[in-house]
């Protein structure tokens, strides 16, 4: 009987370790998957452009140097184009934060003729991608001139290309990069907030409005910080934007990289720079873009985690 149990024990260690062993296998390998880009990037940048022709060199460098980043700091303007970057993020972020907020909040609560036809177009917005309403968003802003008030004012339209309002001011009115979605998720957590809170909040006295502001909106913490952390990341690593509306003298780190790039294409005879010191510079270029936001994140990724969950966007 002891023996029958002590084999017993065994064939049950034997298959927990070979399952836990799969686990990892399988994790490791989906982790490789995900890692690879980042890993590659870090190889290129950190390594010497002459020893990147060395075939044997695959994952460890034989020869470190810092010239990739330098270049590309050099050749991306960086202190003024992260100047511009934080900038578009940090006042994009906000503005979609106001406009989206109120909109999404007006979605869960208030009923109105126009309300499903109002969230059929922040589904549009989410679902149309940018690039079929890019020619009319350019246009708009290189001729700016809402109901024909400039004009009337100064006899012409205002060139927005080259300045951030052109980015900066669709959020405001919740139609920035990606407002279809912050308004989804704050259309989501309001509709699971209990309504005898606003109830609660008329009886003594409370607008909407005051409603809103006082009693709903400092619920919504997990919303905004939500949105708040995509969103500025969406503003960080948009190029599509940026390349259209700036030049490769005011533009953002994430135009900057593109016109680097589009640059290197350019030089096709490979008279300024060789195709491995092109792809050292790039690979730096583009840690140097990724640096920041991946810096947001590890400090706030536990908040932004709960956030996630109280959303109400999973499930």
């Amino acid at each position: 009987m002891e023996k029958s149990l002590d084999i017993y024990q065994i064939k049950h260690r034997i298959g927990s370790f070979t399952v836990s062993f799969l686990k990892f296998v399988f994790i490791s390998c989906v982790c490789y998957l995900f890692l690879f880009p980042l890993i590659y990037l870090i190889v290129s940048a950190v390594q010497d452009p002459v020893a990147a022709m060395d075939l044997s060199v695959i994952w460890v460098p034989n020869k470190l140097t810092s010239w990739n980043f330098k270049s590309a700091i050099e050749l991306m303007d960086f202190g003024r184009a992260a100047t511009v970057s934080i900038l578009l993020s940090v006042f994009g972020t906000l503005a979609t934060l106001l406009s989206c907020a109120m909109a999404g909040y007006g979605l869960a609560r208030f009923n109105f003729a126009e309300k499903k036809l109002a969230f059929i177009m922040v589904l549009i917005l989410i679902i149309i991608p940018p690039q079929t309403t890019s020619m009319s968003v350019f246009l708009n802003f290189r001729f700016f001139n809402p109901l024909g008030i400039v004009n009337a004012i100064t006899g012409t339209s205002i060139n927005l290309i080259g300045s951030p309002i052109s980015l900066v001011l669709p959020a405001i009115f919740a139609s920035g990069i990606r407002s279809g979605l912050a308004i989804f998720i704050f259309r989501q957590f309001f509709m699971g907030q209990p309504k005898e809170l606003e109830e609660a909040a008329m009886i003594d006295g409370c607008g909407p409005f005051k409603t809103y502001y006082k009693v709903m909106l400092p619920l919504s913490s997990p919303a905004i910080i939500t949105v708040s952390v995509l969103t500025f990341v969406w503003y960080w690593n948009d190029s599509f934007f940026s390349t259209m509306f700036f030049t490769v003298d005011n533009g953002p780190l994430a135009a900057q990289i593109e016109f680097l790039r589009n640059s290197f294409i350019q030089d096709a005879n490979n008279a300024i720079y060789s195709p491995q010191e092109q792809k050292g510079i790039l690979a730096a270029a583009a840690i140097l873009c990724i640096v920041p936001p991946l810096i947001l994140y590890i400090i706030i990724q536990r908040k932004f985690s709960e956030s996630i969950e109280r959303t109400g966007i999973v499930g």
